[in-house]
């Protein structure tokens, strides 16, 4: 504009200058231009002050954002598979979730009497979070089939320490790939008979206790180790020797020497051992099929015997149980192959110490082309989450898949003959829809066979249904 107004001015003065003689009409412009010149120095004066202004003002403000830090009590709350609340800092954080399966049963039991009809296997409920980065904890309260409620998991990691991290509380023992998964991700409704060896009627997976663990080479690997007072942490003020023994020493190994294209080639292998002193009291291994207990006279194995009023009762009393567990995980795309072995010698309190033996392999496929994912730094299997989730709106189906597991249990090594232990075959299939990451529709159709050390034999035929949310 200045450019202008000065080449405008330089015109008519070599005009003027060129006439001579300006006349009146020609000195008005001139002064019109050197008037508008002003101006316009003006103007680019104000622009200038301007632009210095609105520089200032920014900087002021992108200073005053910088001085300003979020507070550790300051929270924001979102859902990502659960409710989730976390202090602006990201030092604290806290989940809120839970779990409701609804089972339905049809089925038979040679010499039982199998129930069928319906009933909440479980409904849970769980907090769980980070106090100050260093601290997690977990707090899981569940209400049962039998109408009582328990609580699940109670305890605190610190992992402050690079080297490992330190766990106390009530928790599980560090044993069995399928047991430390959470029942919400389980491929069948119940776990494999294999698992009445780590959990039965005398066992408990879960036991107060301190336990270091640790993930390495990227968390492919994994190790666990603690000592367990083997009791129920809230009966007779945590004691309860005369039924639950006395203490453990379990630990377990895992690895992922195969692990390709984000868990969808992956190769598993694990171990564990448990020591467990039993004081000489009685010990009882047993077992039903894969399928929940309704009614009376479903257990098909048994190493109790039987009283002179009919009544079984524990055949055996044993000073400690050693347990050897070898673990075994294949992922090749949408198919997955898993198998787990356990061996347990029995150090019983008379000649002839008896040892067990189980194991199950199962395989499945998703017909929708997922992956059966793989929790890396746990050494288990994870969460299912669908490529599409189900929706009438907007066409997706969710995931389907298709299962089959078969699973030996041999008690035949009991020292009393009139004990029913004997040997399980177990036969399962299934199919699963995940509608999405949680919720899923599971049908299951088991069929079971045992011959038991006294010459009775029994079958069971059994078909279940499962709705399930768990977040």
């Amino acid at each position: 504009m200045a450019v202008c107004a000065i080449g405008l001015a330089s015109s008519m003065t070599v005009f003027a200058a060129e006439a001579q003689a300006p006349t009146e009409r020609e000195l008005q412009l001139e002064e019109m231009v050197k008037e508008l010149l002003q101006r316009v120095d003006s103007l680019e004066k104000k622009l200038e002050e301007g632009k210095t202004e609105t520089a200032a003002i920014k900087e002021a403000v992108e200073k005053k954002g910088e001085e300003k830090t979020a507070k550790p009590t300051d929270a924001k709350g979102y859902w990502k598979g659960g409710l989730n609340f976390e202090s602006a800092d990201g030092s604290n954080k806290l989940k809120i979730g839970g779990r409701i399966q609804n089972d339905w049963y049809a089925g038979s039991v040679d010499n039982g009497d199998f129930q069928d009809g319906t009933t909440f296997r479980r409904v849970w409920l769980k907090v769980m979070g980070t106090v100050y980065d260093d601290f997690d904890f977990k707090l899981q309260y569940g209400l049962e089939n039998d109408g009582l409620t328990r609580w699940k998991d109670l305890y605190i990691d610190y992992k402050g320490l690079d080297i490992t991290q330190i766990r106390f509380g009530y928790f599980k023992e560090p044993f069995s790939m399928e047991e430390l998964m959470g029942n919400g991700d389980l491929t069948f409704m119940e776990r494999a008979p294999l698992n009445s060896m780590v959990n039965g009627n005398d066992f408990a997976s879960r036991n107060t206790g301190i336990m270091f663990h640790n993930g390495v080479l990227d968390n492919r690997m994994t190790w666990e180790a603690g000592v367990f007072k083997r009791t129920d942490a809230f009966v007779n003020g945590g004691e309860d020797d005369a039924t639950m023994g006395d203490w453990d020493i379990t630990a377990r190994v895992t690895g992922a020497p195969w692990y390709e294209d984000n868990g969808k080639k992956l190769l598993h292998l694990g171990a564990a051992y448990s020591h467990k002193d039993w004081g000489g009291d009685a010990l009882r291994y047993r077992s039903r099929g894969s399928y929940y207990n309704r009614g009376a006279n479903t257990t098909l194995v048994d190493t109790s015997e039987t009283d002179a009023n009919g009544k079984l009762v524990a055949g055996m009393k044993a000073d400690a149980v050693d347990m050897v567990g070898t673990e075994l995980g294949l992922v090749y795309g949408p198919f997955s192959l898993a198998s787990e072995y356990v061996h347990s010698e029995v150090d019983s309190v008379v000649p002839g110490s008896p040892s067990f033996d189980s194991y199950y392999v199962q395989a499945s496929y998703f017909l929708t082309g997922e992956s059966r994912p793989y929790r890396l730094g746990e050494g288990i299997w994870g969460q299912v989450k669908p490529k599409n989730n189900f929706s009438l709106k907007n066409g997706g189906w969710g995931a389907w898949e298709v299962a089959a597991r078969y699973t030996n249990l041999d008690l035949t090594d009991t020292p009393v003959a009139t004990a029913q232990g004997g040997e399980l075959d177990d036969y399962a299939v299934a199919l699963n829809w995940y509608l999405n990451p949680f919720t899923r529709v599971m049908w299951d159709y088991v069929h079971s066979e045992s011959d038991d050390t006294t010459g009775v034999n029994q079958d069971a035929d059994i078909f279940m249904m499962r709705l399930q949310l768990d977040f």
